[in-house]
């Protein structure tokens, strides 16, 4: 048994919790960008990590 059917209710929280959090950090960034015309570099690893979460989000859904 995966910890995903052990704790669904868990998994629940934590992927919906993660894709809210990836989801702001995209559009705060795009905010940014569109305001400044320009992002720091932490700015642009922290929005690749969020694309990438939701990335990992969405293709954990398409194996259900």
């Amino acid at each position: 048994m995966t910890e995903k059917t052990t704790y669904p209710f868990k998994y629940g929280e934590l992927r919906i919790l993660a894709e809210q959090l990836a989801q702001q950090v995209k559009e705060d960034h795009m905010f940014r960008l569109d305001r400044d015309s320009h992002t720091t570099y932490g700015e642009s690893m922290t929005y690749d990590k969020a694309k990438r979460l939701l990335a990992l989000i969405e293709e954990q859904e398409n194996r259900v």
